[in-house]
């Protein structure tokens, strides 16, 4: 009715403006009578709108006054304080599109290819159809790890097992991942008493959704929503709709049928992000036996000779050599986790066998990674059972006591999760692989023994410069600062230039400061029993008083001193009580010790007979390992100092 009001208005308006007396008027009724049908345009829309292939060109400035051309197109949209709603849209969008207070409520065929830079805080009722999810306003962050949930079923406090039996845990299950159907609900499917239960043992909704249920229970179109966001980690998985929702002939996930350690690194990162660690993606019991996540990669562990041509090439591109590859834990390359490594050295370590994780188990141990990243993958619940932690690992504290100890003095616990970091006991004692038929544990570091002035001068250069002696600290054995300190507690610098003189990690530990700087405890069974026939006991040790038998001559001990003697790398040269051995004997023995330790086990089976004649001559000075194979090098040693 307001529309018909105002034409009419304007009508009469329109009609005194063109009135010329009648005369004007009476001829252009009949010669224009078309154009007198054609009212002036109203200020106001049509109620149903013309429609128009293209917008106008330019608004009416004076819409009342200005008859419109219904023949030519307008470029410029008008600007309406109510737009009205078109039923046939232009083909052709609008260069200056008018703007709406309110959203349309239907959906665009294509999606805009970037996000709005101001979205709306409520939901479209209908969303566009998009085939990937929109980006998110914020980054997934992980929730934090629930640590009582990764803790043994005996380990749990009274109050904790019996929060855990109330959410229908019990021993089975809780070691077991997955076997409680408690951990196929969301949080919101728990009772209220159950989210109380779970509360208590440190879980919230985030942390219960992905480190108990892993968003597993959740719809497919959920996975990708603003306070869940975790549609592409299932998506680098392989997971689709289909599968997702169980329908007929659906394929798995390609990572699902995976083991942790055989999913590339981008699907391991994605699982992760997921809360799985390796025990929760592989179904592992909590409480796991004597085993490695990893298989061993062979060729590393053969000794350097043994090794083809081949594989000789291929270790040097990572910088080994014969002594380097046979310790282990002592080449600097094996400092440095796999995506350190130059393409070459990459090349070069597949060629022996080894790919990402694998080097980063067996060679690196995981030491390189930071706290962040050992959380991340759940291994710093394995080297928290050795005692570390965020501020011993970043060297903020003191490293634990697990450090100083020998493979068989960890406990079981300690030992299975040294397992789990690819560590045994010739990895974790560093064990040197070069045979070694002499009298003592490890093979001589001869140039030790070698007088000062007769030293090669590079040797000698390297001894003054970077460990700090000169001639006297030198020919005397015990006297110089760098002997009192264990191999853990060197430079990476003074480690190098020690390598070079012919020490290894276990030889420096034996020759140079014969274990005094060790707790009692942290010292081998079997290496305890040789001290204490040498009079050591635990309070003594810890005293560092010395048993009258360091003040006797080495001529002096019993056969059995001596050879316990042996065990801890003393012998004539560096015995504390002294020799009466000439030069030339020392001189003689050292000769034939590194003669004797380099023996194969052929060289030992052709003098096997010899070695049982010269035995029951000489067995007051030999060891008394040596007494099968190994007492034909051992004899001619003997024989030397009877």
């Amino acid at each position: 009715m307001r529309n018909l009001i105002a034409l009419t208005i304007l009508l009469a308006v329109a009609s005194a403006t063109n009135d010329d007396g009648g005369k004007n008027s009476n001829k252009n009724d009949n010669k224009n009578d078309d154009k007198k049908k054609t009212p002036a345009p109203s200020p106001f829309p049509s109620p149903p709108p013309t429609l128009s292939l293209l917008p106008t060109i330019q608004a009416s400035s004076n819409s009342s006054l200005i008859a419109t051309n219904a023949t030519t197109p307008s470029y410029m949209p008008s600007t309406s304080s109510s737009p009205t709603e078109s039923s046939a849209p232009s083909d052709v969008p609008s260069s200056v599109p008018s703007i709406s207070t309110s959203p349309s409520y239907t959906p665009s065929s294509i999606p805009s290819s970037t996000p709005s830079s101001n979205p709306t805080e409520v939901p479209s009722s209908m969303p566009s159809s998009s085939s990937m999810p929109s980006a998110a306003p914020w980054t997934y962050v992980r929730p934090d790890r629930v640590d009582v949930r990764f803790v043994p079923w005996l380990s749990l406090t009274e109050t904790q097992r019996v929060l855990a039996e109330k959410l229908g845990y019990d021993q089975y299950s809780w070691e077991n991942y997955g076997t409680n159907d408690v951990e196929y609900l969301t949080w919101d499917d728990l009772s209220e008493e159950m989210m109380g239960w779970a509360g208590e043992l440190g879980f919230d909704q985030r942390s219960w959704d992905c480190w108990q249920n892993h968003y597993g229970s959740y719809r497919w179109i959920d996975l990708p929503t603003t306070h869940i966001q975790v549609y592409q980690f299932f998506d680098v998985l392989g997971y689709d709709i289909n599968y997702w929702n169980g329908y007929t002939n659906s394929t798995p996930g390609s990572a699902e049928t995976l083991y942790w350690y055989d999913l590339t690194l981008e699907e391991r990162y994605a699982a992760a992000q997921l809360c799985f660690v390796r025990r929760s993606w592989d179904g592992e019991e909590i409480l796991y036996s004597d085993m490695f996540p990893i298989n061993k990669p062979g060729v590393r562990f053969v000794e350097w000779s043994q090794l083809s041509d081949e594989q000789k090439e291929s270790a040097e591109k990572l910088g080994y050599e014969n002594v380097t590859w046979n310790v282990f834990g002592l080449a600097t390359v094996e400092d440095r986790a796999w995506n350190k490594l130059t393409t070459q050295e990459k090349q070069a370590a597949e060629e022996l066998g080894f790919y990402d994780i694998a080097w980063d188990c067996w060679q690196n141990h995981f030491e390189s990674y930071s706290w962040y990243d050992l959380q991340f993958y759940g291994l710093d619940m394995h080297y928290s059972a050795l005692g570390w932690d965020e501020s011993s690992w970043n060297g903020n504290t003191d490293p634990p006591s697990s450090v100083g100890k020998y493979w068989d003095l960890l406990n079981d616990v300690e030992r299975e999760n040294a397992n789990m970091l690819c560590y045994f006991r010739d990895s974790w004692d560093r064990a040197d692989m070069t045979p070694n038929n002499g009298p003592f544990p490890f093979r001589l570091p001869s140039k030790r023994y070698t007088k000062w002035t007769e030293l090669p001068n590079a040797d000698r250069q390297r001894a003054y410069d970077s460990l700090f002696y000169d001639e006297c600290t030198w020919d005397v054995y015990g006297v110089a600062d760098i002997e009192s300190r264990e191999w853990r507690n060197l430079t990476a610098w003074e480690k190098m230039e020690a390598t070079k003189l012919g020490f290894i990690p276990n030889s420096w530990d034996c020759f140079q400061t014969h274990y005094l700087q060790k707790d009692w405890n942290e010292i081998n069974w079997h290496i305890r029993d040789s001290m204490s026939v040498l009079g050591w006991d635990d309070e003594s040790w810890g005293n560092k008083t010395m048993p009258d038998s360091y003040s006797n001559k080495w001529e002096e001990l019993s056969a059995k001193e001596q050879n316990a003697a042996y065990e801890i790398c003393y012998f004539i040269v560096n015995w504390p009580g002294g020799t009466d051995a000439t030069t030339e004997e020392v001189e003689r023995f050292i000769n034939e010790v590194e003669a004797s330790q380099s023996l194969t086990e052929s060289d030992l089976a052709d003098n096997e007979e010899v070695s049982s004649a010269s035995s029951d001559q000489n067995s007051a000075s030999l060891h008394e390992a040596a007494a099968t194979a190994l007492t034909a090098a051992l004899a001619i040693l003997v024989s030397i100092l009877v």
